[in-house]
């Protein structure tokens, strides 16, 4: 067992004896910093994009700002809510395709899309990983992850989950995408 499975063992079974308690957040892929530094597949600068099986798998994410929110909501909410509990949250679902045509809409612009197979990331990433490329190993198993179909990075329940407040609300993928837009083509 790795330490840190062996430090999360230890903090449940405490919890078990009521000496303390624990919330574990789950939080859907960051969206703004996967598009901001090109993580998720899309290079805003440049226009272009890489899309895992065609880019119909889905997934769901959060920008920082609503995480932050949600750990706000988590804090606020009487104990016996969330005490004990891990909760997933999400602010927006999304493919790979969907992400490229909202980037298309908001830069005016065709993209160039590279189109890769799960199964070819999959060789990719053996192939970076002996070569010692990390970066691009990791890249590799977060598109596989992400856009792979494996639901790893797929949490449609917590797209239902009621913030408290109106000032917690989600943005929309465009919300996003704009900010990511605007961003990058300010630099």
């Amino acid at each position: 067992m790795s330490i840190r499975a062996a430090n999360i063992k230890n903090i449940f079974d405490v919890a078990s004896t009521g000496a303390i308690t624990y919330t574990i957040l789950v939080p859907a892929g960051w969206i703004d910093n996967g598009l901001e530094n090109g993580f998720l597949g899309f290079d805003i600068p440049g226009r272009k994009a890489r899309l895992v099986d065609q880019g119909v798998h889905k997934a769901t994410g959060c920008t920082k700002y609503f995480i932050a929110l949600a750990l706000l909501d988590m804090l606020l909410r009487p104990p016996g809510e969330s005490e004990n509990k891990k909760i997933h949250i999400a602010e927006v679902e999304y493919s790979g395709a969907a992400l490229l045509e909202e980037l298309e809409e908001e830069t005016g612009a065709t993209w160039d899309v590279t189109h890769v197979t799960s199964a070819e990331l999959i060789v990719k990433a053996e192939q970076y990983r002996a070569s010692g490329d990390l970066r691009m190993t990791a890249v590799s198993l977060i598109h596989l992850l992400n856009y792979g179909g494996s639901g790893a990075a797929y949490y449609p329940q917590a797209l239902l989950t009621e913030l408290v407040g109106p000032k917690y609300q989600r943005k929309t993928l465009t919300q996003i995408v704009k900010e990511a837009v605007r961003k990058a083509d300010s630099v």
